[in-house]
């Protein structure tokens, strides 16, 4: 019978096999695409279900790829349906294993939806809101260099959006539909 960590790499390859089947390229063997819900791309992956005493030797076998593919299929939070608090497995792993702040930037497509109603700048402010967090709760130096780095980057683009107009809440209620729509128009 293979050993678990035999039974992994298996598992990763063929996951790795069925992303180019579907995607048509590999992406470096990454399993982007596969790793979350396409729906809320902060879902772990189905790799992240494999036990971390497993995990950590298979991505030391070849740390400066496998820490992206790691990064892509981790689960990053814990909570409700916003998951807004930092999971302690991913803070964990970024504090023990992040060795430069560009190794974090698989995770920033997955802070935040790739869809959001109302204004966009409220989607930037949800993503700048996780990316302090992170930031404030690590003492991974890299971590919060990217932290950091990133979050001077969304306040500007924060800033630009507010010039343009003023930020609005995404609408709630019976009528949100009707107000969304209003508001898709006024950015036409």
């Amino acid at each position: 019978m293979p050993a678990e960590a035999d039974l992994f790499r298996l598992a990763h390859h063929n996951q790795t096999k069925d992303t180019v089947a579907v995607t048509g390229r590999a992406s470096g063997g990454a399993i982007i695409g596969h790793g979350s819900d396409m729906g809320n791309p902060s879902d772990p992956g189905v790799l992240d279900r494999v036990p971390t005493r497993i995990m950590i030797p298979w991505l030391l076998e070849d740390r400066d790829i496998r820490i992206q593919e790691v990064l892509e299929w981790i689960r990053m939070f814990d909570g409700g349906e916003r998951k807004t608090t930092w999971s302690d497995e991913s803070t964990a792993f970024v504090d023990q294993h992040v060795q430069s702040p560009d190794e974090l930037d698989p995770i920033r497509h997955r802070l935040v939806t790739g869809v959001w109603s109302g204004s966009y700048a409220y989607k930037l402010e949800l993503e700048l809101d996780r990316v302090e967090q992170l930031g404030a709760m690590t003492p991974n130096p890299f971590a919060k260099a990217w932290s950091t780095k990133l979050s001077a980057s969304l306040r500007n683009k924060f800033g630009t959006l507010k010039e343009r107009r003023p930020i609005a809440k995404p609408p709630t209620g019976p009528n949100s539909r009707i107000a969304m729509s209003k508001d898709r128009a006024l950015l036409t």
